[in-house]
């Protein structure tokens, strides 16, 4: 089913109502995009999907989880520059555990709480991966934007107020 809507505003483009060849939703595409022949599916992963379908491998469709670890691979491989069998060594390395607090964390997957899950930790500057995190301590390095400074004097504040010790505050500036 094709509907070309027009708009009389020109800053807004021309959008066709498709239904998606994946899913089955109704969703709008940019007319240009179906004129050139794309525009069938209504999000990259029904596109994924589809197109390992095309190709003979239903990966997608008959092993969800399967086609999400492949997409994590790739999108450590894009973003961390690092390998699966890198990241599953430094995994092993770290004995499924967070390399600040040692709380366990887990290999993402089905069921498996975001906090829970292995969260891989890198320098912004460098892209290098520093190591495997859970998601409370890899938001905590977020929050103080990589900054051993802030750190420490959050470090003083606690130790301050909270009654931490002093030799706390003094283990901390060592290192």
């Amino acid at each position: 089913m094709t509907r070309v809507t027009t708009n009389n505003q020109p800053h807004k483009k021309r959008t066709v109502l498709r239904i998606c060849e994946e899913c089955e939703k109704e969703f709008y595409a940019l007319l240009q995009s179906v004129k050139k022949g794309c525009g069938k599916c209504c999000s990259r992963s029904c596109g994924a999907i589809r197109r390992n379908r095309i190709k003979g491998n239903d990966i997608g469709r008959k092993n969800p989880e399967r086609q999400a670890m492949i997409q994590r691979n790739y999108d450590r491989k894009k973003k961390y520059n690092i390998l699966p069998e890198a990241w599953e060594a430094l995994y092993v390395e770290q004995k499924s555990m967070c390399a600040i607090c040692g709380v366990s964390i887990y290999r993402p997957g089905p069921g498996i709480a975001k906090n829970d899950k292995a969260h891989t930790d890198h320098n912004h500057t460098t892209e290098k991966v520093r190591g495997l995190l859970c998601g409370d301590c890899n938001y905590l390095l977020g929050y103080a934007k990589d900054k051993p400074t802030i750190l420490r004097s959050a470090i003083r504040y606690l130790s301050r107020y909270e009654g931490y010790g002093y030799d706390l505050l003094e283990t901390a500036m060592e290192g």
